[in-house]
């Protein structure tokens, strides 16, 4: 089958493509999927460099997003048929330890993501767990879902399941004009909430608003501090926050009593201060997050399928161009999300 392989780590240039890749085999509890649309993420990045302490076989394949059609079920599958269209839910639980017996699996103690520990959607055909199949809706196409596993899952869980938001209330994210930020604004107003953002030009800006934004303020002319002190004078109620070290004392700033902020990356570090004054006197709250559970990608799908949202394509390129497509990402040239096909 065809793949985009690391074969050993490194930059955009050690991304390899062959065209006879071994097709993977279905497990009794498995199915396989013929990958009709995948997304490129900034995880597949520290894959491909290498990630401190994950050691993986090599080659690999990365990619965290799958969209496709069953092509083939495991012996022990009964609630999945060949044929049906479906996105892959890319966390992996144990089903044997402490949250999974609790019914909380998307915190396993042991989880493996598709992409990362396992075989991603960087290929023709991927084999995945029965359990992580979401059926697709007949609205939603196959390059709109490959949006949705990363980024559509882990912005629902952010605002609906972690952040709990309500009609009325305000939310602020950094980078509204990025992956998760686009589907972000989007959820974050079919929920009713006043929504505020960032980002780092007076196009990108624009272009934030029409995805519905209620206020972006531009990074390049614009200071956010002094903004935000005009447009949310009382702070907001949830802040979500994926840059890390660079805007933690700000993110956790900006919240009014009673605030939320949503951890759920690390781009720019991960040791920051913290005022312990302000967190409970303020009653202030941290929480961090990754990824989402099975209601939430179903949550997230059915906001698409009705047309609550929409998910951003910045473009879609062969599997091929794979390198291109990730050194585009990485150099934040991109709005929304880059769609691979086979």
């Amino acid at each position: 089958m065809k793949a985009m392989t690391i074969p050993r780590h490194g930059g955009p240039e050690v991304l390899t493509y062959v065209e006879d890749f071994p097709e993977p085999a279905v497990p009794r509890d498995h199915v396989l999927v013929k990958v009709e649309a995948s997304g490129v993420n900034r995880m597949d990045f520290l894959v491909r460099a290498g990630y401190p302490g994950l050691e993986l076989p090599l080659p690999h394949v990365c990619g965290g997003d799958i969209a496709g059609t069953v092509v083939k079920v495991g012996n022990e599958v009964a609630d999945v048929s060949e044929g049906e269209r479906v996105v892959v839910h890319p966390l992996v639980s144990c089903g044997h330890c402490a949250p999974c017996r609790e019914g909380r699996p998307n915190l396993c103690a042991n989880w493996k993501s598709i992409g990362i520990h396992l075989s991603g959607g960087y290929a023709e055909y991927a084999a995945v767990p029965a359990k992580n199949i979401v059926p697709l809706p007949p609205e939603v196409s196959f390059e709109h879902a490959a949006a949705l596993p990363v980024a559509g899952l882990t912005a629902y869980h952010a605002i609906h399941t972690v952040g709990k938001v309500r009609r009325g209330q305000t939310v602020f994210l950094w980078g509204g004009s990025g992956t998760v930020g686009t589907l972000a604004v989007q959820i974050a107003k079919a929920a009713g909430a006043r929504v505020i953002s960032t980002a780092g030009s007076a196009e990108r800006a624009a272009a934030v608003r029409s995805f519905g934004a209620d206020e972006c303020i531009d990074r390049s002319s614009e200071d956010v501090g002094a903004r935000m002190k005009e447009l949310a004078p009382e702070g907001v109620h949830l802040v979500l926050d994926y840059i890390g070290a660079a805007t933690f004392e700000r993110s956790f700033s900006f919240l009014q009593n009673g605030g939320r902020l949503l951890i759920f990356g690390i781009m720019t570090g991960k040791e920051v201060g913290l005022n312990l004054h302000q967190t409970y006197f303020h009653h202030r709250s941290i929480h961090g997050l990754f990824l989402g559970t099975l209601d939430d990608l179903r949550g997230v799908l059915d906001l698409v399928a009705r047309k609550r949202v929409q998910p951003v394509i910045d473009s879609i390129v062969p599997l091929a161009q794979a390198a291109d497509a990730q050194r585009k990402v990485a150099e934040g040239k991109h709005e929304g999300k880059i769609v691979l096909t086979p």
